[in-house]
């Protein structure tokens, strides 16, 4: 072999080497980025609902509370339970 091809072989080897080594480094760099940044974003989400989702249990059993500790309720007047029941719901 010439000694231009085999400076020309050694060059694209090097080059290729460097190449390959630049592109495994940033893709495995740029999958953990994506990875961190899904899993970021998908626990903001998971707050948000979360927060939304309690206010309205909290709204709910807050009326429940409220249902309970009404006399006519206490002492089991269907009449009266019936009409509050009724107002409730509404």
């Amino acid at each position: 072999m010439k000694l231009r091809t085999r400076l020309l072989l050694m060059l694209l080897t090097t080059s290729l080497v460097s190449l390959l080594t630049f592109s495994e480094v940033s893709t495995s760099s740029f999958g953990v980025n994506a990875r961190k940044n899904t899993y970021q974003v998908n626990h903001d989400k998971l707050e948000i609902v979360k927060a939304e989702v309690k206010g309205m249990l909290d709204k709910h059993f807050t009326t429940l509370h409220i249902i309970a500790n009404q006399p006519a309720i206490r002492d089991y007047d269907l009449e009266k339970v019936k009409n509050i029941l009724v107002d409730a719901v509404r």
